[in-house]
């Protein structure tokens, strides 16, 4: 038996008898009865991924964090150095910036929550990452959290 949230369907065509599958992991495509969806859980939070961020193919250039010891920018080209932008002096350890921009990139979520968390509206931390042309916000308050495009609240 396989995990669901590595299924991808087609939607049913009117009148059709058959909609598509194929999994995520096989160049394969399969039709399955249209009764499929009948099989789903209402809930579709209970088979989506628990993947929050997915930009690991697009290389972060910058990073910026906010929270109560002050605010840290650091910046590189594509696939240059990182280079501390503020404060204007301080230690920089590329190896664990590494390691950061690649939990960040591969950000999972414990639990999706429906509505934003009212420890949100006060935050602990602000984590503003661009990867490419995008640019993206992590917001952090106790164990919850925001993050901006697509908008998720989790756990």
């Amino acid at each position: 038996m396989y995990s669901l949230g590595h299924l991808l369907l087609s939607a049913p065509e009117s009148g059709a008898a058959v909609c598509y599958a194929k999994r995520e992991t096989e160049p394969f495509i399969y039709s399955v009865s249209t009764n499929v969806w009948e099989w789903l859980p209402a809930d579709q939070g209970a088979v989506r991924t628990r993947r929050v961020a997915d930009i690991a193919g697009v290389p972060i250039t910058k990073l910026e964090v906010t929270g109560p010891s002050g605010r840290m920018i650091v910046e590189r080209e594509a696939a240059g150095p990182w280079r501390l932008v503020e404060p204007a002096q301080g230690a920089l350890n590329p190896d664990d910036l590494d390691v950061v921009t690649d939990i960040l990139a591969q950000l999972d979520a414990a639990e999706f929550l429906p509505v934003k968390p009212v420890a949100l509206e006060q935050p602990t931390h602000t984590i503003v990452v661009t990867a490419g042309d995008k640019t993206y916000t992590l917001t952090l308050a106790g164990n919850e959290a925001a993050w901006s495009d697509p908008v998720l609240y989790f756990t």
